[in-house]
């Protein structure tokens, strides 16, 4: 009878160990806070760590499958290996400031193999924001000059309208900095218009100038990009150890279509193609792979196709007609050039800009696998013939 309720004894001490170990509801480790507050932390005081320690309450090593943090600015490391019985552990979660000035209330979210219910970390505190210099409000340098944009950016140009950016120049030098802006002005397009507050900056002060982008006077659509050539006597070197004299700054955005005050009673087109991406498979070295995207105007008014941009030069679209009547088609062809590729997969783009407001851009996805053989010349375009997508037979 001992023996038998011996054994009775340490079988049900097994089962409950097991059954300790196998309920996904019972907690495994325990950690000694859920909770860290950084209190002030500074915006250029580097990253804020924290150890979150753990210990294994199991009667089993323990393995944490997964941390992951409530938003970039959060890094988390923790123990990748199995975590023994009683043995402990840590969760580091790693705070970046930078950017991010105020009270900030974060999660680490830590799940356990064999338990269901994943365990919530949290860290708080209040980022203090930086005194800031120079290099912050100005920061793109060339040369003598710092500037406090890299470009003049448009988000969005009206087409039919003018658009204006400023931006500040700050001359960080101990001689005054001279501008020659007639010189700036004959490089520029005549839809470009560049203004100066005055010619010359003196040393460590700055000057405003503005771009005017007037779209009405310009025929390109969706994203447009202009060099501005700013000529100044500036006798800095950069960071190349070259001279620094004419500064290239960048005009760009995006122009769209002004579409007025639409109503529900308002007839509009409707741009639809058959269909929006080609994969011509494996195909050699060839100027003239072409295919073709049948384009239907599926509204109640004209659709006009204002433009279409390839995203190299290796790619060109030709459309049969731009101004389709409702219920009209027309074929959209698409050469792609392979010549001078790669072996390997490619693919390109093109972007289709058209008088849909529900749709202005559809982008066309062109796809490939390019073959070389070494023992064929493909740079010369005269040894090639066209090659239309067998898909395409037909049409």
């Amino acid at each position: 009878m001992k023996k038998i309720f011996l054994l009775t004894i340490v079988l049900m001490s097994v089962n409950w160990i097991f059954a300790q170990n196998n309920n996904p509801t019972l907690p495994l480790i325990k950690f000694q806070k859920l909770e860290h507050n950084f209190g002030n932390i500074k915006e250029d005081g580097g990253v804020a760590e924290y150890n979150f320690e753990f210990t294994n309450i199991s009667k089993q090593p323990i393995k944490l499958s997964g941390v992951q943090a409530s938003c970039g600015c959060t890094t988390p490391k923790w123990s990748k290996e199995p975590v023994g019985v009683n043995q402990k552990g840590i969760v580091t979660a790693a705070f970046d400031p930078n950017g991010r000035v105020g009270i900030i209330d974060k999660t680490v979210t830590v799940t356990i193999e064999g338990q269901s219910t994943p365990i919530i970390l949290m860290i708080k505190g209040n980022v203090v924001a930086k005194v800031k210099g120079i290099k912050d409000y100005y920061p793109s340098e060339n040369g003598s000059l710092r500037f406090s944009a890299y470009n003049f950016y448009f988000e969005k140009i009206l087409h039919d309208g003018q658009a204006k950016q400023k931006m500040t120049i700050y001359n960080q030098s101990d001689k005054e900095i001279v501008m020659n802006v007639e010189e700036t002005k004959k490089l520029l397009p005549p839809h470009i218009q560049f203004i100066a507050q005055k010619s010359s900056i003196p040393a460590k002060d700055s000057i405003k100038v503005e771009v005017i982008f007037d779209a009405s006077k310009q025929k390109d659509w969706d994203y447009v990009f202009h060099t501005l050539q700013l000529f100044t006597n500036d006798a800095a070197l950069d960071a190349q150890g070259k001279s620094s004299a004419v500064k290239n700054l960048y005009v760009n955005g995006k122009v769209v279509e002004n579409f007025g005050n639409l109503t529900n009673e308002t007839k509009l087109p409707m741009a639809k193609f058959d269909r929006v991406a080609h994969n011509f498979g494996n195909i050699n070295q060839n100027p003239n792979n072409k295919t073709l995207f049948k384009l239907t105007n599926n509204g109640q008014a004209n659709l006009i196709i204002r433009q279409s941009k390839a995203s190299c030069g290796c790619t060109l679209g030709k459309v049969e007609k731009t101004t389709l009547a409702p219920s009209e088609s027309t074929n959209f062809e698409v050469v792609f050039s392979t010549v001078g590729k790669p072996a390997g997969p490619q693919t390109q783009t093109l972007t289709v800009i058209t008088n849909d407001p529900a749709n202005p851009r559809t982008e066309l996805r062109i796809e490939a696998n390019v073959l070389v053989d070494d023992k064929k010349t493909t740079s010369d375009p005269t040894n090639s013939k066209p090659v239309l997508d067998k898909t395409q037979k037909g049409k």
